[in-house]
């Protein structure tokens, strides 16, 4: 039995119950005792100085540590669920095992803490200090890390589906290999406002990373907790899944990500779309819409050149069911391929045909078309292989 008679503290300064901190000054087998046969309370060690105490395995499920100091201490397997942690001084803790789902470390200070392995499911690590803590494996599924500071931590094999990284920042020496940012069950992680300050995103798999929790919350039409969302909440969600994607393809691009940078950066022109269509604007989203059909925003090239062969295809039937080409030899084809680029604003050099002629006036259409096929090709192209 690990004893806790060794730990210093302040008394000046403690908030903690006494009753309480007195049982766990008595070892960790007396405390876990306590607490079974007094489910109901929530522990009150509040501002409590146990810096380089032993704690392993102990039972401190709800309790009240706000500003404690547990620097050093030893917490591997300790329960910490749901206990408040809210400016907590947990610097070079070992907490490897540990369980803290749903706790509250809002400010915490974890610099240098051991969490390999730790179960942070929905925690609450706004604002908390994370740097040079290792994280390998660490369960941070639905975690809340708004402005996190992860300079220097350790992420391999982290689990972050579903969390929300909004504002946490990285450096050029955080660790991201293995990093899992989705799954079935949790969804996405929300990757809006990062600053990732030159971390290393190549060793991210991102080809796992379908779609970004940003536009997966946009995309739901209530809240989490059931509620009906209104136009303006649902307009303000799709502009950030906007700006998400739009962020996290210029730090890919200028990693030399570009085939993922391409892939982010043709969600977010899939979210605009949606933005103009709430704001209503109808010829900006009609022509968004166009874009999308011809050439994917011009990320999408296959899809110009199936829309050049199914014009070609369908109005060399139309020229042989209206205009009696034939279908073999390939007469009706080869008039649909020439007035496809451009031979229909030329109707004077077709065999001196009427103007009303039904021939003529589809081949200045399949003309008009093919011009507007021909331009999004061309951005197309250059969208892909110049636009870098």
């Amino acid at each position: 039995m690990a004893l806790i008679g060794l730990i210093k503290r302040r008394r000046e300064r403690c908030m903690a119950n006494p009753e309480h901190l007195d049982l766990l000054k008595k070892g960790v087998e007396v405390w876990n005792q306590w607490r079974e046969e007094h489910p109901e309370i929530e522990p009150d060690l509040s501002g409590a100085n146990l810096e380089g105490a032993r704690l392993l395995g102990a039972h401190l499920e709800r309790a009240r540590l706000s500003r404690a100091c547990l620097e050093k201490a030893d917490l591997r397997d300790v329960h910490l669920e749901g206990a408040h942690l809210s400016g907590a001084n947990l610097k070079a803790a070992r907490l490897s095992g540990a369980h803290l789902e749903g706790a509250r470390l809002t400010r915490a200070c974890l610099e240098k803490a051991n969490l390999k392995g730790t179960h942070l499911e929905k925690a609450h690590l706004w604002s908390a200090h994370l740097e040079g803590a290792r994280l390998t494996g660490t369960h941070l599924e639905k975690a809340h890390l708004w402005d996190a500071h992860l300079e220097g931590a350790h992420l391999l094999g982290a689990h972050l589906e579903g969390a929300d990284l909004t504002h946490a920042s990285f450096d050029n020496h955080s660790y991201l290999e293995g990093l899992v940012l989705r799954d079935g069950q949790h969804g996405s992680a929300s990757l809006v406002d990062i600053n990732w300050n030159g971390a290393n995103l190549a060793v991210i798999k991102w080809e796992r990373l379908t779609v970004l929790g940003e536009e997966q919350a946009a995309r739901q039409s209530k809240t989490p907790d059931g509620k009906g969302k209104d136009k303006d909440m649902r307009l303000e969600e799709y502009q950030t899944a906007v700006r998400a994607n739009r962020q996290l393809a210029v730090a890919l691009r200028e990693q030399g990500l570009n085939e993922e940078a391409d892939r982010f950066a043709y969600r977010a022109q899939l979210c605009q779309r949606i933005v103009w269509r709430w704001q209503r604007r109808p010829l900006k989203y009609l022509g968004s819409w166009l874009l999308w059909l011809l050439a994917g925003y011009g990320y999408r090239p296959g899809r110009s050149i199936l829309n050049y062969l199914l014009i070609i295809f369908c109005f060399g039937i139309t020229y042989h069911l209206f205009g009696g080409l034939s279908l073999w030899p390939p007469d009706t084809f080869v008039y649909s391929l020439t007035s496809f680029h451009g031979r229909g604003f030329f109707p004077g050099l077709q065999n001196n045909h009427s103007l009303h002629d039904p021939l003529i006036l589809l081949a200045a259409l399949e003309a008009v078309l093919g011009l507007l096929v021909e331009v999004s090709f061309i951005a197309t192209f250059t969208q892909r292989f110049f636009a870098r």
